[in-house]
């Protein structure tokens, strides 16, 4: 093709200024490419809009339609997957960084790409479903009814050559959407480089301890100096703005997890539940139930 007829070529632009239509479009793209859904679980809280939105709707649920085929009907079903992609694939993810590839005890086989960030287990990906191509792990006719039978049938059979370049592509896809979202919540419109600085210090570390002499050690200034300059640009403390990062995302993931209140204090960095409780209640107007009854998304 002669470079006259490539500069003929003109492609849409709609997405390429508004970062949730660009995420949303990029992962519609690998389904598509790859025959598969992929979900999103957002450990952290850290896959929202500045408005609180999450920045990817209806994903930290697995949606496909073998999963969720009969799961309304059985309450043991919603048990079993959560025990399974929610806490023995969680497990794994979080004591290792590598990917791998699970069987559900529903016999579907999903490639798993934990992403990481600053040492901690940050995101999920979940690429599926797939069967076995050795008829392992098939749906028995004791467990399972013939419609969930059938419909495993209809799945893709699993290839170790696919799943390693959906390894790839699921681990750039991740870091992708990390950079979208810092990019999200630090600039937020702003031209101020100390500002975006202590803006992507907290969006980066506010779910472990961090401390002022930590940002002052980051912005090679004094303690007392550094406080001063996150006064004049915030108008409140540093801590403040800990905080007040902590709540959105524990928001967040109230609203778009199943999480107990318990875990999600823990990852959004608060020392204990009852803390998180009273904390969340005096900014927020309401208890972490209370929120969560209102404003769950699934």
């Amino acid at each position: 093709m002669t470079l006259n007829r490539l500069n003929n070529i003109k492609f849409d632009q709609q997405l390429t200024y508004n970062p949730q239509d660009r995420c949303t479009q990029l992962v519609e793209d690998v389904q598509k490419r790859y025959g598969v859904v992929l979900t999103l679980r957002d450990r952290l809280g850290i896959l929202r809009l500045p408005s609180g939105e999450p920045l990817f709707r209806q994903r930290s649920y697995h949606m496909h339609y073998y999963c969720r085929l009969e799961r309304d009907m059985h309450t043991s079903f919603n048990r079993q997957c959560n025990a399974h992609c929610g806490l023995a694939v969680r497990r794994r993810c979080s004591k290792d960084a590598a990917p791998f590839v699970t069987n559900c005890w529903k016999g579907a086989r999903e490639v798993v790409v934990p992403i990481w960030r600053n040492g901690h287990h940050a995101i999920t990906i979940f690429a599926g479903a797939f069967r076995a191509a050795d008829g392992q792990n098939k749906p028995s006719e004791k467990t399972f009814s013939e419609a969930v039978r059938k419909s495993y049938l209809t799945l893709p059979e699993y290839d170790d050559n696919l799943g390693r370049e959906l390894v790839r592509v699921l681990y750039t896809l991740g870091q992708g959407i990390m950079h979208e979202a810092d990019q999200l919540h630090i600039k937020q419109g702003e031209n101020n480089d100390r500002k975006q600085q202590i803006r992507a210090f907290i969006f980066n570390f506010a779910h472990v301890q961090c401390k002022l002499q930590d940002l002052a050690q980051h912005l090679f200034l004094s303690p007392s100096r550094t406080s001063q300059v996150v006064r004049d640009i915030f108008g409140v403390s540093f801590q403040d703005l800990v905080i007040q990062e902590r709540i959105e995302r524990a928001k967040h993931l109230l609203s778009t997890t199943t999480q107990n209140q318990e875990t999600i204090a823990d990852r959004c960095g608060f020392n204990n539940a009852f803390y998180f409780n009273r904390l969340f209640k005096k900014i927020a107007g309401v208890t972490p139930g209370a929120y969560r009854k209102t404003n769950t998304m699934e």
